[in-house]
């Protein structure tokens, strides 16, 4: 595998000037479910570590482990992490 410095870059010496104008990119993730009790289970324990969180909490949220609410367990687990210079607009979920 092969990887760019920031020379080999083709924006890095553009010279382009992106100004105030923030560019927007959409990124799509598809995920097949094939053990939902095992997402369920790491949305719970991921719902549990937030403070003041407790097992009814979590259920309120992600339903109950026989019946999960699999949109809200994937939105649970999946929030994408902040990125250097760039501002979430949307995160959805569509099962």
């Amino acid at each position: 595998m092969h990887g760019l410095t920031l020379a080999e870059c083709p924006a890095a010496d553009s010279g382009r000037d992106f100004g105030d104008t923030p560019e927007t990119v959409q990124v799509t993730l598809a995920f097949s479910i094939h053990d939902r009790e095992a997402l369920w289970e790491a949305a719970a324990k991921k719902g549990l570590a937030a403070p003041g969180m407790r097992l009814a909490d979590v259920i309120d949220v992600i339903g109950p482990r026989e019946d999960p609410a699999l949109a809200e367990c994937v939105a649970m687990l999946a929030p994408p992490a902040s990125m250097a210079g760039c501002t979430l607009d949307r995160f959805d979920i569509e099962v």
